[in-house]
């Protein structure tokens, strides 16, 4: 199935559920901005980043962009595309001034409740990678001046609870994109060798990804990054900075690998740990715990139960093999158009319920600078009465 056509047709189920959200709350539109809800709402994934949907409960959406993206903006299901300029060679441009006119044009003189994007400070990437837009102090001074009537509403709360149950739409996404990710476990397990310096493999499997993957069922824009720790680094692999570095692969040391890909917008988030060579026995016994902490998990996993729960049972597996002092994080995260969606937390604090169509991760580690660190993590799918791993490449040792 062809991933572009997934994402930009429209996807009726969704936008239903959006429109419920929006009626329970009382809303009469959505201003968006950020580029993920962008492509969330729109099936538009923004180069540059530059770009709103202005969604009315009532009536057609409008999708307001940068005139350079003409190419990706028009595939969109959304009928009314508007450009603005960022530019010329003559003159400096004011998009969002030209934003907020098409914005008065539509919902001038109205009195509405406007929802908008008040309390996301972490967001995700543009297909570019490089600078992102925000909704801030601007936007809203810019919305409030446009539409002097409306009450401003920070909608981000209904936002990231609509983003957490997939339709089945994406889901079939989530599946493609997580075939990727398979595609990159396997390109780094078949680079391992002694010897070999962590940002060696690195360019070896974000090589192989890109370009096995570009064509593949459809695919025009992706981003990768494999991040390598071996040894002694492999013990730092549960902190937020994970770095290959050019140290060399020792004979019978862990290597681990935190793979995050991007494929037209939607993320996945694995990771594999594998050993230089043959495993000895305390590694196995180390590597037997942290997979059972893992099935022991997914199996507890069904519609209704919190997502507090299959962390517990993670945790009790790792507690029972006498592992509870290398644990460092929680169990998993949601994902979707963000790779850390909020909803659900797979963490002994969360008060999140697991519903299916849910796709988080399940992540259980170990980390110690004795034997290094171990990390098996999968993208995971919640049906009504069961759990399915959407990555499918080997988990052994």
């Amino acid at each position: 199935m062809n991933i572009i056509e997934l994402i930009t047709k429209k996807d009726d189920k969704k936008i239903e559920r959006l429109k419920e959200a929006m009626e329970g709350k009382g809303l009469d539109a959505l201003f968006l901005k950020l580029s993920e809800d962008v492509l969330y709402v729109g099936g538009y994934w923004s180069s540059f980043g530059l770009c709103s949907i202005l969604f009315p409960l009532d009536g057609e959406p409008t999708l307001i962009t940068v005139d350079d993206e003409q190419i990706f903006a028009e595939r969109s299901w959304i009928k009314d595309v508007r450009y603005v300029k960022l530019e010329t060679k003559d003159k400096l441009g004011n998009p969002l001034a030209e934003m907020m006119n098409i914005v008065k044009e539509k919902l001038e003189g109205k009195r509405i409740k406007l929802g908008y994007e008040g309390s996301i400070e972490f967001f995700s990437t543009n297909a570019m990678r490089r600078e992102h837009w925000s909704l801030g102090i601007a936007t809203y001074d810019a919305l409030k001046k446009a539409l002097p009537k409306a009450d401003m509403v920070d909608a981000t709360n209904l936002i990231y609870e609509v983003r957490s149950i997939k339709s089945e739409k994406e889901v079939e996404i989530m599946k493609i994109v997580n075939e990727v990710a398979d595609m990159g476990l396997e390109a780094f397990h078949n680079s391992i060798k002694e010897g070999k310096r962590e940002i060696d493999i690195q360019a070896e499997v974000e090589k192989e990804v890109i370009e096995k993957a570009i064509g593949y069922k459809g695919i025009e824009r992706l981003v990768v990054f494999a991040m390598i720790m071996a040894g002694e680094n492999s013990a730092q692999a549960y902190k937020m900075y994970n770095v290959s570095t050019i140290k060399k692969l020792n004979r019978g040391e862990f290597v681990l690998m935190e793979l995050n890909i991007n494929v037209e917008g939607y993320w996945s988030d694995t990771t594999r740990t594998y050993v230089v060579g043959a495993p000895n026995r305390e590694q196995e016994d180390i590597f037997d715990a942290v997979m059972e902490a893992q099935e022991e998990a997914l199996k507890s996993l069904r519609e209704g139960v919190k997502a507090s729960y299959p962390t517990e049972i993670s945790f009790e597996v790792l507690k029972k093999r006498s592992y509870w002092s290398y644990v460092k994080h929680r169990l998993g995260h949601g994902i979707g158009v963000n790779m850390h969606e909020p909803i659900p937390a797979l963490h002994l604090d969360s008060k999140h319920i697991i519903n299916a169509n849910m796709v988080f991760s399940a992540e259980p580690g170990l980390y110690g600078h004795k034997f290094g660190g171990i990390r098996i993590e999968d993208m995971v799918l919640s049906h009504k009465d069961k759990a399915e791993r959407l990555n499918k490449y080997y988990r052994g040792v």
